[in-house]
């Protein structure tokens, strides 16, 4: 190999077309108010005292009502909450850079999941199986 070989970024991945027609179809019956009730949770936990707030668009909007759709406005929040507990999340690893984004909370059910162990640990560490 030679010593001007650089790798190559990995691809970030994308939600597949299934996925999000999934998404659709299960978050279909949740009305938009529940929707944005999870939604001003979430910039009331991750954006607070910030001037200018995320936009409630079309991509946050579907995936918060695929997770109310599955999971319900409680256990939404408590996914927020655990994600807020979360050092790695909140910007405290390497890059210093927060992975906290709505459309990440709610991305698979892996990561609500996740965020909802996180939330419920005794220790409130926040070290998750990332």
């Amino acid at each position: 190999m030679s010593d001007d070989f650089v790798p190559k970024k990995p691809a970030r991945r994308r939600m597949s077309p299934v996925t999000k027609k999934l998404q659709d179809v299960q978050g279909a019956t949740v009305v938009d108010e529940l929707a944005r009730e999870v939604f001003d949770y979430w910039c009331s936990v991750m954006r607070a005292g910030k001037k200018r707030l995320p936009v409630f668009d079309n991509e946050r909007l579907r995936c918060i009502k695929w997770a109310v759709g599955v999971y319900g406005v409680e256990e939404c929040r408590r996914a927020v909450d655990g994600c807020a507990l979360s050092d790695w999340h909140m910007g405290r690893n390497p890059s210093g850079k927060r992975y906290d984004d709505v459309t990440l909370i709610f991305r698979s059910p892996e990561h609500v999941e996740r965020f909802l162990d996180i939330a419920d640990s005794s220790d409130g560490s926040g070290r998750g199986d990332w």
